[in-house]
């Protein structure tokens, strides 16, 4: 909801990228990055906001 996303692709060792457009800032991008847990078998996201300001404020969790 919102079409602020343009684009959604796969790339190197899973790691899906979202491109925004300018309805939050051209460019903007969030990378959510998997990382395997040998021991549970799950995989665990981790995310990181590249491009605006705004998703850095919006998306807290993604900085650390």
């Amino acid at each position: 909801t919102g079409s602020a996303v343009d684009r959604i692709s796969v790339e190197e060792k899973g790691v899906v990228v979202i491109l925004l457009n300018d309805k939050i800032q051209a460019g903007a991008k969030i990378k959510l990055i998997p990382e395997a847990n040998e021991q549970s078998g799950m995989i665990n996201w981790h995310c990181t906001t590249e491009g605006s300001e705004v998703l850095k404020r919006q998306l807290v969790a993604c900085q650390k």
